[in-house]
């Protein structure tokens, strides 16, 4: 079957769907799939392509658990069972994070200039954690856009097939945070139940004692 003729049969009325779907099986950009109309598509992956593709549109299944990856905030990330599909307005939470980390660098520069003293930058030091992360993609997309103004970011999840994944997609993505300068950890606990964590942020000065004092680490 032509490329053309599958893209445009009025059966697949979920274009998205089946656009992902083509991609994936048969190895195309999103550039391709538009240009290369006479690609001769195997009969095989055909077959595959309509059976995944009533199974997502009847069964509800994320099409991200069949091809493996998600598209979030300009990049890729894989994903798995063990993990959730983030939602695209997640996206606006982590501009509104670079945002601050921003602001704080900013300000950050301004107190040092003003005192001429190198020795404020611990006051001024960003921590980031990432809480349940599943498969890394708000802390990650954070590195990837602030990077260079983290001091330190840290991953929890309960889930040791969860962190795997994170874990994987940081070394996939590793090398387009620029300037990096945070340390990275992965730990797998309950929400902020490790010591790590308590020893970074520190129960009486962090915001996130309540969280603590209230048994909820």
């Amino acid at each position: 079957m032509l490329l053309s003729a599958l893209l445009s049969n009025s059966k697949y009325s979920k274009k998205s769907i089946i656009e992902k779907l083509v991609m994936h099986r048969v190895k195309l950009s999103k550039e391709e799939l538009f240009t290369r109309h006479t690609l001769e598509i195997p009969e095989e992956d055909v077959q595959w392509i309509q059976d995944w593709y009533y199974q997502i549109t009847t069964d509800h299944r994320p099409i991200e658990h069949v091809i493996w990856y998600c598209e979030f905030a300009w990049h890729r990330f894989h994903v798995t069972w063990d993990t959730l599909i983030p939602r695209p307005e997640t996206e606006y939470m982590i501009e509104a994070v670079v945002e601050r980390v921003q602001q704080n660098e900013e300000t950050r520069k301004k107190s040092e200039e003003s005192a001429k003293d190198s020795s404020i930058r611990s006051e001024w030091q960003v921590t980031l954690l990432d809480i349940g992360t599943w498969c890394g993609v708000l802390g990650l997309s954070t590195l990837l856009h602030a990077g260079n103004h983290i001091w330190m970011s840290i991953f929890t999840d309960l889930s040791s097939k969860a962190l795997d994944v994170a874990k994987m997609n940081y070394q996939m993505l590793k090398p387009q945070i620029r300037n990096q300068k945070s340390e990275i950890q992965f730990l797998e606990c309950s929400l902020m139940d490790h010591e790590v964590i308590r020893e970074v942020f520190g129960k009486q000065k962090s915001p996130l004692a309540p969280l603590w004092e209230r048994g909820e680490s």
